[in-house]
Order: structure tokens, then sequence, then C-alpha cells
């Protein structure tokens, strides 16, 4: 009975179970298929990561091969080349040329002496418990985002020989000026107090901080005293920050351009920076001079770049904290922390705050620099500059093109870097060098190698003229450290995310929109605010590029203080200063939102 009950069921139970059989080699033909269709697209974003990546890669290289070709010929390199060394004689025979590259090492130097006053700050910072050191922070990150052209205007006032106000006080009171503006320490000075210190003190104290404090102990039980552990322990343990920060310190100061213009031309003090320009600007110009000297600066800048880019590879080799866990106390209060923050309010008020303010009070002066008219006040050059068609068009190019770079340029940078975090093939090493190469070619060499393509290449000529131009340039001016800083960003986020939304059917282009980008959401919004103040900052790698259609708001203030015009100048410049600093509260908001993310998400 049993028997035939389980025959029975057995007959009843047959159809179902090979349908279910059916069912399950459809499913497994269909993961075969999924998988296999999965394999084709993976090798197909594959290719296009590869192709993307080798497209960025010629358009970085591009301009320095321009560079190289011009300097071996007397013709334009795309239709009159003509091989000859005579370029390069012409630079070695000139003194001029010569004693810009002089000036140039020599304005350099300020690299070394903002990084050992940038390590004391950082560390001082970083170990104690100083009143006030959120808004010190803050105060550097503000001075890093405003644009250096402003505060070199309130420079002027305060230091010009002839009607700076610290200089005249100083002639009535000890019968000296402090200091000439227009010299190579004025030029020296602005850079340390406005561009060098602030991002160096800003880079290096976040490593300080993570170093954990029992080494420091060990040290002075040991009966070390502060000197000797911090060029013994402290030094060591943070060197590849140190090194890196000296050589894009070094990269960055043989760049500079507009500080140097407005300061040094006046005194006769020509950069190679300055000088190409003046190459370029004379009638008729010299181009194939300034391209010699151009590429002998291309190479020490690549090999700087080389270097630098193995000391980030090294860096990242360097643990100062281990999984035995660590000590990151900071030590308590005293006084002599509240007399060091004084200190350093007092510094930041007199190298950030004074210069930007008296640049506020010289756009409502009648005349620049002289506060001691009869009537020296109006409001005059506000009305006239904020009603001039110049203002009005440079404010709306600026807007266009800050715009481009931080959405265009984000999703450009942002996929670049993923395609170098997430796939490995031959040649990766190279293409991310170049990559870099950017990094050596300095704004105005930048500018002169795309605006010789713009006018040389049929298909691109119609990008002249326009802020399209302007955009191409900037783009491929903030690639490398854009790219850098997601591919960064990205390697700090598991696969297995991403992973899990491919397998859950997303595409890889669904999986950077919707897993990727929302969890470095903070890093992307900050590049994106970085990448619009390009627009508001930047001059050199556009002031060949523009034409007077596509003048930015930086560049028509450069143009007004070439031309004398300082009071409107200075107008323009309180203008990018307040959009300067509503996109550092921005940013810096951004950056405490996400610290305060991480401290409740983190695990116990």
């Amino acid at each position: 009975m049993t028997h035939s009950t389980g025959v029975r069921d057995d007959e009843q139970t047959r159809p179902v179970l090979e349908a279910l059989d059916a069912r399950n080699g459809l499913f497994q033909r269909w993961l075969i298929a999924g998988s296999s269709g999965g394999a084709v697209a993976g090798r197909a974003h594959s290719l296009l990561a590869r192709v993307g990546l080798g497209a960025a890669a010629v358009v970085c290289v591009l301009p320095a091969i321009i560079i190289v070709i011009g300097s071996l010929s007397e013709g334009n390199p795309f239709n009159n080349f003509h091989a000859s060394i005579d370029p390069w004689a012409r630079a070695v025979a000139s003194p001029q040329t010569l004693r810009s590259i002089e000036y140039s090492f020599l304005v350099s130097l300020r690299v070394p002496v903002g990084l050992l006053v940038s390590f004391v700050i950082a560390w001082y910072l970083a170990r104690n418990d100083v009143f006030g050191k959120r808004m010190i922070m803050y105060t550097l990150w503000l001075a890093f985002f405003l644009p250096i052209l402003p505060a070199t205007l309130g420079w002027i006032l305060l230091l010009d020989p002839n009607y700076g106000l610290i200089n005249t006080f100083a002639e009535k009171t000890i019968d000296t000026p402090v200091l000439n503006i227009y010299s190579l320490a004025g030029i020296i000075w602005v850079h340390l107090t406005l561009s060098t210190i602030p991002i160096m003190v800003v880079l290096i104290e976040p490593a300080q901080r993570l170093i954990d404090t029992a080494y420091e102990e060990a040290s002075t039980m040991s009966g070390a005293g502060i000197t000797t552990t911090l060029s013994r322990v402290t030094v060591p343990l943070i060197a590849p920050t140190l090194f890196t920060a000296l050589i894009a310190g070094t990269i960055k100061s043989l760049e500079a351009f507009e500080v140097e213009q407005v300061l040094g031309v006046p005194a006769g003090i020509f950069v190679y920076s300055t000088r190409i320009y003046n190459l370029l600007r004379v009638v008729p110009p010299d181009e194939p001079q300034a391209m010699a000297l151009s590429t002998f600066f291309l190479i020490i800048l690549f090999a700087l770049v080389l270097c630098y880019r193995l000391l980030l590879q090294r860096a990242q080799m360097v643990a100062t904290l281990t999984g035995k866990g660590a000590r990151l106390f900071t030590r308590q209060r005293t006084r002599g922390s509240y007399a060091v923050s004084t200190l350093l309010f007092a510094a930041l008020a007199a190298t950030v705050v004074l210069p930007f303010s008296m640049v506020a009070l010289s756009s409502f002066s009648e005349l620049f620099g002289f506060f001691n008219l009869k009537h020296p006040w109006t409001t005059a050059h506000w009305g006239l500059v904020l009603q001039s068609p110049a203002f009005t068009s440079a404010l709306r190019q600026s807007l266009l093109i800050g715009a481009a770079l931080a959405i265009v340029g984000t999703a450009l940078y942002l996929g670049l870097a993923w395609s170098l975090a997430r796939n490995s093939f031959r040649g990766k090493s190279a293409i991310s060098l170049a990559i870099w190469m950017p990094w050596a070619i300095p704004g105005v060499l930048l500018g002169a190698a795309f605006l010789t393509l713009f006018l040389n290449v049929p298909g691109l000529r119609l990008a002249y003229g326009g802020p399209i131009a302007l955009i191409v340039v900037l783009l491929v001016q903030g690639l490398p450290f854009a790219t850098h800083m997601f591919e960064a960003s990205i390697s700090q986020i598991s696969q297995e995310l991403e992973e899990a939304s491919i397998v859950s059917g997303a595409t890889r282009f669904e999986t950077l929109r919707r897993i990727t980008t929302p969890l470095m959401a903070p890093a992307v919004a900050s590049m994106s605010i970085i990448s619009f103040m390009t627009a508001m900052k930047d001059i050199s790698a556009t002031v060949l590029v523009a034409t007077p259609g596509t003048q930015t708001l930086p560049l028509l203030m450069f143009s007004y203080v070439v031309s004398g015009r300082l009071e409107d100048a200075s107008v323009i410049a309180i203008v990018t200063v307040v959009i300067a600093t509503l996109m550092a509260l921005i940013v810096i908001r951004i950056g405490d939102r996400a610290a305060i993310m991480w401290q409740v998400t983190k695990p116990a």
C-alpha cells in the first residue's frame, strides 16, 4: 500500500520536478548569458576607460610637445617649420633672459623658508589645545581661496615707497622705509603671506595630527628636548608630506605670474613667466625664444613632477598609525598657548585681513593711495565700474566659465579618476604620469601652447574668441590636482559596494552615479567649488587666450592694474573677494558636515 502510494506520489510530482528542472536550466542559462554579457560590458567599459584616459593623456602632453618643437624652429611649428637652434642661441645671449632665470630661482627660495615656518605653526596647532584653532584654520583656508592680485594691491597701499601708509609712518618715526614693495623682497613677502605659508600649514597640520604622540613622548622621556624630538622623530615620520609640500610649492612658485608682473616689472625684475609674457607681447613677438626659455624650465619642472609622483607613492607606504591603537591627544591649554594664539591672530590680521581691508578702502577713495586729500572718499568708482559694459561682460563670462568648470570639469575629473582607480592595464603608469604633465607647464606656457593650437588647427579656430577656449585651458590646467584628489577618494571606497551594485543589475555608469559619487559627495562638492573659483582667480593661463569679449573678472582687474586704473581695479577686487569668501565658507561647511557624519557613522 505504501509502495503503491509512493508510486502514485512520484507520478504526481514528476511533472512538477521536470518543470522545476526546466526552470532551473533556464535560470542557469540566463546566469551564464548574463555573466557573458557582463563580461562583454566589462570589456567595453574597460576599453572606453582606456580610450578616455589615452585621449586625456594626449591633450595633457600636446602643449609640451608644441613648446619643445617651437623652441627648435624659427617659424610657426604648424605651417612654417624651419629647424634651427637660433632661438636657444638668442635666449642664452640675452642678458634679460638670463637674469629672468636667476630671479626665478631666487623667488623660489621662499618655498623652503615658508616650509620651515609652516612646519612650526602646524606642529604647534596639532600638538596643543590652542585657543581659536578653528578660526585660525578657517582663516588659512580663506587665504588659500582668495585671489592674490587684490592682496597685492593692498600691499601696494601699505608699502609703496612714495605713498604706502606703513612706509610713510616709518619715515616719520625711524627715518627709513620698512620695505619697498616693488622689489624682490616685496614679491617674496606677498607670496609667503598669501599663497605659500597658508596652504602649507593646511597640508601639513593633518599629517602632524595623525602622528601617535607616544613616539614623541618616548623621545621626551629619554631626555631629548623639543628640537631633538622634532628633528629626529617628528620630521622623519612626516618626511614624505614635507618633501611633497616642498616640491609642489617649488613647482607652483616657478609658475607665478601676476604678482611678479605687477610688482617686478616696474623695478626691472623679470622672472621667466613674465619674461615669456613680454617676449610674446612685444611687436614683433619673439615666440621662438619664448619657447626655448619655456623648454628649459619645462625640463626642470618635469623632473620635479617625477619626484613629486614618487614621493606621493612613498607617502602611501609610510604608516604613522597602526592597528595597535594610538594616542592622538593634545597638550592642555596653558598661558603660553594663549600667547601663541594672540601672535597667530595678529599675524593673520596683518597679512590677510589688513591688505584686503586696504583694498576695500581704496575702492571708495578719490585717488588710489592718497587718503589725505581734502575730499578723499567717493562712490563714483563703484558706479562707474558696475554700470560699465566691460564689468557686465566679465561677470557674465566668469559665471559661465565657472559653471562649466564646476559641472563639466567635475564630471570629467571624476570619470578619469574612476578609470584610473578601478582599472589595471599595461601603460597605466605612463598615462597617469602624462595626466600630471600640466603641473609642469606654467599657466603662461599652457596658454601660449593652446593659443598656437587654436590659431593653427582648422577645427579649433572656431573655439578661439569664445568662452570655450578659456574653458578648455582651465580644464586642462586643473586636471592633475582634481584627478589625483578624486582617485585618492575612490581608492578609499571598497570595490565590494560597486560589485554588489553591478550584480544587482546596475550598469557601471549607474554604479558610479548612484553608489560611488554619493559616497564621496563632500569631495565632489568641494572640487566643484574649487573648479568654479578657478574662473574667479586665474590670470596666467588665460591672459594670452582671452579676447576683449571673453575677459573674466580677474583678467579685467589685471588689465586695469596694468593700465593704472587702480581705483577701478579695487572695485573688481572686492567683488571677487566677496565671491571667493562665500565659496570658501561653503567648502568649509561641507568639510565640517563630512567630519560630523564620519564621527556619527564610524564603527564603535
